[in-house]
């Protein structure tokens, strides 16, 4: 089926991607830490939610944490032990506590299991 710019449908998404595209042409995009640290853990970019860990916004840090667990980045280790000894902000000293237990939880894991 053609869609012709008399119909209402075609005429409401041709306006639509009209009013997409001049918003996005005037208006900058800003890519927050949020959206960062997303893509990152979308890509399994370890190496750069590690490189993460130095931010100076605590948040930041945190949810570069949150993402390492999710993506089980056990090599991620000495990076956590590291920021662990340094960290001034309890709720990324949590975080990295918690992200730690769980690799080593399921490193446990992995050695109880038997061999197939």
């Amino acid at each position: 089926m053609t869609y012709t710019l008399t119909d209402v449908r075609s005429k409401s998404c041709y306006n639509a991607l009209i009013n997409h595209w001049i918003v996005r042409e005037r208006i900058p995009t800003v890519t927050s830490p949020d959206d960062t640290i997303w893509r990152m853990q979308t890509n399994a970019d370890v190496r750069g939610l590690v490189e993460k860990l130095q931010h100076a916004d605590a948040t930041v840090r945190r949810r570069a944490v949150m993402a390492l667990r999710m993506l089980h980045a056990a090599g991620a280790i000495p990076a956590l032990q590291a920021l662990l000894s340094r960290e001034p902000d309890p709720t990324v000293r949590q975080a990295i506590l918690v992200t730690l237990d769980d690799f080593f939880e399921q490193e446990l894991d992995d050695e109880g299991d038997p061999a197939t």
